[in-house]
């Protein structure tokens, strides 16, 4: 409609109606973005399925399913949220707890050294999640 008055030279009808029209993008492009932080909240919830809470070995099919998880759950986060933003760096962290659990201290220790960075940004060195995450970062250390 908007399109319609501005073609025909009248302003004052056009903004309004262009305004609304915005309003109402905004509003629908809020709810995809909020669908998809809660498809990433909900991946995040499989992962833990995979992985369980046990001391168990993990099968491979298991280990493949859960990286997959957690490359895409980043990926979501990264794109819709930004890569500075604070559920990035807990995104990080789940993905290194993984590359601990199995073993694999090289490819944790960058993730952690992310999420860090974006934790003592964000939250200040002091804070309780940025110390639990350099406590992380050096047992990955100590055993790579």
């Amino acid at each position: 409609m908007g399109e319609i008055s501005v073609k025909a030279g009248k302003w004052r009808v056009a903004e309004p109606q262009l305004r609304e029209a915005l309003d109402i993008l905004d509003m629908e492009r809020d709810q995809k973005t909020n669908a998809v932080i809660d498809k990433a909240d909900i991946l995040e919830l499989l992962v833990d399925i995979f992985v369980g809470n046990s001391n168990k070995p993990l099968s491979v099919s298991n280990i493949r399913r859960a990286i997959s998880k957690h490359r895409e759950v980043l990926t979501i986060r990264k794109s819709v949220l930004g890569p500075t933003h604070i559920l990035v760096a807990k995104s990080q962290i789940n993905m290194g707890r993984l590359m601990q659990k199995i073993d694999k201290h090289s490819r944790a220790i960058p993730l952690f050294e992310k999420a860090l960075a974006i934790q003592m940004s964000e939250l200040g060195k002091t804070h309780a999640e940025t110390r639990k995450t350099q406590q992380l970062l050096v047992v990955s250390q100590e055993s790579n």
